[in-house]
């Protein structure tokens, strides 16, 4: 993953930004920045839905990336509504967060594709590639099947799309599927949120993040930003006591 990763950040040229979408608890990011050249990194974020699993991911983090890593901005956000600005990261990728998503596939791409700048990379269970057996296993599940198919139909430039060679389990196949995006848009702006429910620009205020337009506020506890649509805070009068 790390390999395939650093191929396409190094395509981007220059220092590149780079977001995991359904981070968990952080294993997959550390590793991956581990093992890439992260001079090419301007910034790295990771979101999830679980504030918990986000912390922990900042412990992971401490205890095993190393220690000229860029240090990761975690935040949590939901995958169907991702409070990230329209192609504001260079490089987006999940490692099995779109899985469980069976049904959603176009609503995850689209959602996905819109806050990518360059490429959007996905490691997930590739239903075409799997056996009969694991394809029966992926629809108990509820896993997602048609990836491939949804983002031809909707046009998306597709220009990798195959199993992995190193397989952790032979039920639960893992391809990649990486899309490519040619946006003129700014990836490397240092405030790249936005608000979930119009997509607005958000500033920061002491412990939260704020939206004009839907005079929303989105609370940061501990240093995480909780950009979830159920943790907005209606703040009509938030101009009035800042």
């Amino acid at each position: 993953m790390a390999a395939i990763l650093n191929l396409y950040i190094k395509a981007c040229g220059g220092e590149s930004t780079i977001l995991e979408a359904g981070v968990g608890e952080g294993r997959s990011i550390v590793s991956i920045l581990n093992r890439i050249d992260d001079m090419r990194i301007k910034r790295a974020y990771g979101f999830d839905a679980s504030w918990s699993r986000l912390k922990y991911a900042e412990k992971f983090e401490k205890d095993f990336g190393k220690k000229q890593n860029k240090k990761i901005s975690f935040f949590t956000s939901d995958l169907l509504n991702i409070a990230v600005k329209d192609s504001a990261v260079d490089v987006v990728f999940t490692v099995h967060a779109a899985e469980p998503n069976g049904g959603q596939e176009r609503r995850v791409l689209e959602e996905l594709y819109r806050t990518t700048g360059k490429y959007l990379v996905m490691f997930e269970p590739l239903y075409e590639f799997a056996n009969e057996d694991a394809k029966k296993r992926m629809e108990y599940h509820g896993y997602v099947t048609c990836l491939h198919e949804k983002a031809v139909e909707l046009g998306y430039s597709i220009i990798e799309h195959r199993l992995l060679k190193n397989l952790f389990d032979s039920m639960n196949p893992t391809g990649v599927l990486v899309i490519e995006k040619r946006s003129e848009a700014n990836c490397c702006e240092e405030n790249i949120f936005c608000d979930p429910i119009l997509k607005a620009d958000m500033r920061i205020g002491n412990n939260e993040y704020y939206c004009e337009k839907t005079m929303l506020a989105y609370p940061v506890i501990l240093g995480i930003p909780c950009l979830l649509l159920n943790n907005a805070v209606v703040a009509t009068k938030y101009n009035e006591f800042i």
